[in-house]
């Protein structure tokens, strides 16, 4: 995922390239697990295809550049989970989940906090903010 501008787009392809045009252009760059790619499912490397089940979180692009969160009820493998996605209509999307360390949580319309899941929260580094940029 490439942020620049202030603006996200889920990208693929040279590693290399991506980073220099990312840095070229003072953005950040978010390297996870490539989930769904122009609306397919997208199940290059066998880490995808082990069958281990997880509750699996998703940062995912819905047409016109819509940005969301989400986030499976159950769990279930990352073949099924990268399909869910694409049945829904999703364009673009990365695999987000931290394994026993996936604690997370988002704010409503309310500003009240929305937990989304109950793990580790004590080794959390690294959040993703969203704000909408008017």
């Amino acid at each position: 995922m490439l942020i620049e501008d202030g603006r996200m787009k889920i990208e693929s392809g040279n590693m290399d390239s991506l980073i220099s045009q990312v840095v070229e252009n003072h953005g950040d760059y978010f390297e996870q697990l490539l989930l769904v790619k122009n609306g397919a499912p997208n199940y290059n490397g066998n880490v995808l295809m082990n069958g281990k089940v997880f509750v699996g979180r998703a940062i995912v692009e819905f047409k016109e550049n819509i940005f969301a969160v989400i986030q499976t009820k159950n769990t279930m493998n990352r073949k099924d989970f990268s399909d869910a996605l694409a049945d829904i209509g999703v364009v673009n999307a990365i695999y987000t989940d931290m394994g026993s360390w996936s604690y997370g949580w988002y704010r409503d319309s309310k500003n009240r906090l929305i937990p989304l899941s109950s793990g580790d929260k004590m080794r959390q580094t690294n959040w993703l903010i969203f704000r909408e940029i008017l």
